[in-house]
């Protein structure tokens, strides 16, 4: 048997792998694309895994007792293209990143085991327990890829409750709706309302601002299509015994980050309740150069400022009317 082209083949498909890692870019930049992007580790570098095995086979002469070495010897070497994948990332324009390395061992141990359960020559699952060896590795693999593909089932039923629960935008009586909420200098709980909070039911979130130039919150990728309702309402409450000022802010996906290229507000915060109605109308013709696109809404924001650091509210009901 000719060994050439199969070495080449393999090659071929380890370049191929690291041309895709290098090169390919995300279509949209979403939290579920850049989790699918994410999760390819695992196949392309199960794919990796099978291409150096088969490199090594076609080059060596190992017995049938010792061709479990391979796999070993397989294993250790594509995982150590990754870790110099993500070695040099760092410092550079990738993001390197420890659970891109568990996510390429995922798939180097699920891809390579697989192969083992087919691979008659591979002495580990001869002799009487052959049989029952499969089914234990076989097993092994659809758990191994589901703990893998996991990340992007979750985000999927995340963007599912977003359409659901449209048109409200953020509350808190489920956790699934708070993957799309990020805090910077502050810290952020599901709780019971404050006493107090009269119109307030189920669980609310309460906002700790902590040391920080902006402490607060952030609704990343709102739902984005606001289309057709009249305002943006949220409440907020306040266990303080005087009002503060805080910031209100919402961009669209063509935010060009300049201050005036978005919907900015100061809001006043008073002691128990807090409802507030901001009208669509203002919102669409906030930025200074054009108006926003209310179809492709990205963000909404609400924060402090560093003199804010130790106060506590408490928010719910982020929805359009």
């Amino acid at each position: 048997m000719n060994r050439i082209p199969v070495i080449l083949a393999c090659l071929l498909l380890i370049i191929a792998v690291f041309l895709v890692l290098a090169y390919l870019k995300l279509p949209l930049h979403t939290y579920l694309w850049r989790e699918i992007h994410n999760t390819g580790h695992t196949p392309l570098f199960g794919v990796m895994s099978l291409s150096v095995l088969g490199i090594l086979i076609a080059i060596s002469k190992v017995p049938d007792n010792a061709r479990r070495w391979l796999y070993v010897a397989a294993a250790a070497t594509t995982l150590s293209m990754g870790l110099i994948v993500e070695l040099a990332q760092i410092g550079g324009p990738g993001d390197a990143d420890i659970f891109d390395l568990l996510r390429d061992f995922a798939g180097i141990a699920s891809f390579l085991l697989l192969a083992a359960v087919f691979d008659h020559r591979l002495a580990l699952f001869g002799g009487f327990n052959r049989r029952k060896s499969r089914i234990v590795a076989l097993a092994g693999v659809v758990l191994i890829l589901s703990s893998a593909l996991a990340p992007i089932g979750l985000w999927a039923a995340a963007y599912y409750q977003r359409e659901k629960a449209f048109p409200t935008l953020l509350n808190f009586d489920s956790t699934i709706g708070m993957k799309f909420v990020s805090v910077r200098d502050a810290r952020l709980e599901r709780t019971a309302p404050p006493i107090g909070w009269a119109g307030a039911s189920g669980r609310v979130g309460k906002l700790t601002l902590l040391p920080g130039r902006f402490p607060g919150l952030a609704i990343d990728e709102a739902h984005p299509d606001w289309r057709g309702y009249e305002s943006f309402e949220f409440e907020l409450f306040s266990e303080l015994d005087k009002p503060i000022e805080i910031w209100f802010r919402i961009d669209d996906l063509y935010h060009n980050n300049d201050h005036d290229d978005r919907f900015n507000a100061v809001i006043t915060v008073n002691p128990g309740s807090n409802v507030y109605e901001v009208p669509l109308e203002r919102v669409r013709r906030a930025p200074a150069k054009r108006v926003m696109d209310m179809k492709a809404i990205r963000r909404v924001m609400l924060f402090g400022s560093n003199a804010s650091s130790g106060l506590t509210l408490y928010l719910d009901n982020f929805r359009l009317e």
